[in-house]
């Protein structure tokens, strides 16, 4: 089967500085479904652009205290219901970050610890109760 480890071992995001994480549902509506792939570029010191049912980024924001770069990056797609209209804003997005590799460069090098920061909790998410606690209230 799948060996998800070796994505962290072998780090295979080192020569990336953007991830365009395409998550599992990208039209349910009224409904966000967070995966491991949205901790990715989180986790490997990438900027997050997130293929995703509408809202995903604010409910990530509500629940886990991630640095999104919103001073460089415009994750203004993620508000569009329509999902049509939101792929074409993430494209457009992605447009305008291809033409930037000497601006991308220099924001990673001045951004360290931003980035740092990120890792951070996601590493703290593993000692989480959240899933544990959500077990524990469900009454047979």
């Amino acid at each position: 089967g799948p060996q998800h480890n070796l994505t962290y071992i072998h780090n295979l995001y080192k020569h990336s500085y953007i991830n365009i994480v395409t998550e599992t549902q990208y039209e349910w509506d009224g409904i966000i479904h967070i995966t491991e792939k949205s901790l990715q570029p989180l986790w490997f010191y990438q900027l997050p652009i997130i293929i995703a049912t509408p809202h995903h980024i604010k409910r990530m924001r509500e629940l886990y205290d991630f640095d999104w770069f919103d001073d460089f990056l415009n994750h203004s797609y993620d508000s569009y219901e329509n999902h049509a209209l939101r792929f074409h804003k993430i494209r457009r997005e992605i447009l305008r970050l291809s033409k930037m590799k000497s601006d991308i460069k220099k924001f990673f090098k001045q951004n360290k610890k931003r980035f740092e920061h990120n890792r951070e909790v996601v590493r703290e998410l593993q000692y989480s109760k959240h899933d544990i606690n959500f077990f524990k209230s469900i009454q047979i």
